[in-house]
């Protein structure tokens, strides 16, 4: 398939753009505010500061992007195995049941994840697409139409 790369580009990314826009967690506000649905995009914007409460998977979203460099430049082979990577960094997420996320600066409550939304199934959906995308392209793949043979583009 001539196209694949782009194929595999274009769902995570748009898996991924859909992720920021939509819900992706359902949580418990510790100051008596209720519920939250908090989009992506918060976690989008937040996350870097994930390690203050042993939290890592926004550390993922560089390497989904470099894996999406890697694949449109036709280094399929070096791009799945940061797409790999990337997956399992994202799979600390599931580490946020145990956490209390800081909801204000002043410490005071915190916020508890009662359960994840389509947001973060989409999020995770983009990482796995271009794993997959990578492993169809190394399987396809032919003597003379190597990683780095770009005349499919």
């Amino acid at each position: 398939m001539k196209h694949a790369r782009w194929v595999a580009l274009g769902a995570s990314f748009v898996c991924f753009a859909l992720a920021v826009a939509l819900p992706a967690a359902h949580m418990r506000s510790g100051v008596g505010k209720g519920d939250i649905d908090q989009p992506g995009l918060f976690f989008l914007g937040c996350g870097w500061a994930g390690p203050l409460i042993g939290q890592f998977a926004w550390f993922a979203n560089p390497l989904l992007f470099a894996s999406w460099l890697l694949l449109a430049l036709g280094r399929h082979r070096i791009a799945t195995v940061m797409a790999s990577v990337a997956t399992l960094v994202a799979a600390d997420s599931w580490m946020l049941f145990r956490a209390k996320i800081p909801e204000n600066e002043g410490g005071v409550g915190g916020l508890e994840l009662l359960y994840f939304q389509p947001g973060f199934y989409l999020w995770l959906t983009s990482f796995i697409i271009i794993v997959g995308g990578g492993i169809f392209l190394m399987c396809t793949e032919t003597p003379g139409n190597g990683a780095d043979d770009s005349s499919d583009a």
